[in-house]
């Protein structure tokens, strides 16, 4: 039971077994008011609503107090000393006399500091503020009055209004914007913010999970899902997307609608252009002014050049060596599986002299090229199917050019790997590898028809 209280600006209020919350500090609760309480039953929650940035009010407990004399003596309680923009909330556990104290600039807003014993009862009546009332039964909530309201207890209400803990506000001004959690802000329309300190700022905006939106950048349209996801964001995100724990947290997005999806992606990333990152870290702390996109972990960590695509998944972060690029896999990840044809301007191999030792001529090139054979063949769908290989059913039936896996291996072993997708080992030839043997078969041939023509002629 709360009893003998002296709220700031108001009569004496009785905290009752029929009652579950009670007005402490009002609209009339100017600089330096105080309000005392006696707290019989525990714990006893004090919830802070609609405090300015310079609002605090001080948690003391009363030295001495007894009977109907008030002490002139205070000590701060024990756990949370005050409430204010960052703590709106303080649990008293102990029985015994408590005063807090304004010490704002200012007047207070509309039922600022409210006191509430929890039970586990279902009825009872919360006075909120003058004029709002909410009435809470085992059926339901009347509330009457048109500022947000903030109604404590349990059963269920009539839409807009929300039935919990202090940390469940709902503004029914029309608006149907939502806010579920300790200190969560969900200020515009269709706006939805649950988890502690989530902030949904813009209209039509979604705040999930802890601090999720936190900073008041999370624009229109835009949503954050995890912990820090979408937080303290340089500047408005207009049709954001943050999806994973700290996704685009701390981030500077110049243009809109940048997509962070995976732990960590686009944290701290500082660009201008469009924005895809799918996976975790990926572009966090990038920092470019063009259309870059990265799928896999850490893929474009710190990435500085722009207008790239980086698709790859490493343990460490994977980057492009310039502007333009479009980077695929990593030293370890060596593999392109199509189904149908590759279609580009142009293949390019590294053959700088810097990069390569133990040079040695091909010899006998024309000798071995004569000892394969080239044929022509269908590929077989029941061969394909059990290598697991994707092939394009345009492919069956037509004739194709190639040479023999098993042939090659035997004469040329650097040419041809094995391949095991999950049916068995399968050999495959590097035909790209063969350009430069038949460049020496053809070197080779080419100066025996020279020794001929020059034995003819002479």
């Amino acid at each position: 039971m709360i009893s003998n209280t002296t709220p700031a600006g108001g009569p004496t209020n009785v905290l009752n077994s029929e009652q579950q919350a009670l007005q402490l500090f009002g609209p009339s609760s100017s600089s330096q008011t105080s309000a005392q309480f006696t707290v019989d039953q525990h714990p006893f929650t004090l919830s802070a609503y609609n405090l300015g940035a310079d609002d605090v009010i001080l948690v003391q407990q009363v030295v001495g107090y007894g009977g109907s004399t008030l002490a002139s003596t205070y000590q701060p309680v024990y756990g949370p000393v005050q409430l204010d923009t960052h703590r709106s909330r303080a649990t008293i556990e102990h029985p015994g006399r408590y005063r807090l104290i304004h010490t704002g600039s200012s007047s207070l807003g509309t039922f600022t500091v409210l006191g509430g014993l929890y039970s586990s009862t279902s009825s009872g009546i919360a006075e909120l503020a003058a004029g709002l009332q909410a009435v809470i039964t085992s059926t339901g909530v009347t509330v009457t009055g048109t500022s947000p309201v903030v109604v404590t207890g349990a059963g269920t209400p009539a839409s807009p209004y929300v039935v919990g803990t202090p940390d469940i506000v709902v503004q029914p001004s029309g608006n149907v914007a939502v806010a579920i959690g300790h200190s969560a802000v969900a200020p515009s329309v269709g706006a939805v913010a649950i988890g502690p300190s989530a902030r949904a700022a813009g209209i039509t905006s979604t705040a999930i999970g802890s601090n999720a939106g936190f900073g008041g950048n999370l624009g229109g349209s835009s949503v954050a899902v995890g912990v820090s996801a979408g937080a303290s964001l340089a500047t408005t995100v207009i049709g954001g997307v943050f999806v994973g724990s700290t996704a685009g947290d701390t981030g500077t997005f110049t243009s809109q609608s940048p997509v962070c999806i995976g732990a960590g992606a686009g944290f701290g990333a500082n660009v201008a252009g469009n924005f895809v990152g799918i996976g975790e870290n990926t572009l966090a702390g990038a920092t470019s002014a063009g259309k870059n996109i990265a799928i896999g972990q850490n893929a474009g960590i710190n990435e500085t050049h722009a207008d790239i695509i980086i698709i790859a998944s490493h343990a460490s972060a994977v980057n492009a060596s310039q502007a333009n690029q479009i980077v695929l896999g990593t030293a370890t990840q060596t593999q392109l599986v199509t189904a149908g044809s590759i279609i580009q301007g142009g293949v390019i191999s590294a053959s700088d002299a810097r990069l390569k030792k133990n040079l040695e001529a091909e010899w006998e090139a024309l000798e071995k090229i004569n000892q394969l054979d080239p044929v022509t063949f269908e590929w077989d769908r029941v061969g394909v199917e059990e290598f697991k290989a994707v092939l394009n059913d345009s492919e069956y039936g037509k004739r194709h050019h190639g040479l023999i896996a098993q042939e090659v291996q035997d004469v040329f072993p650097e040419v041809v790997e094995s391949i095991n997708r999950g049916g068995g080992d399968y050999l495959c030839v590097r035909y790209d590898k063969l350009v430069t043997i038949l460049v020496a078969a053809l070197q080779e041939l080419s100066a025996k028809v020279t020794a001929l023509e020059a034995k003819q002629n002479g």
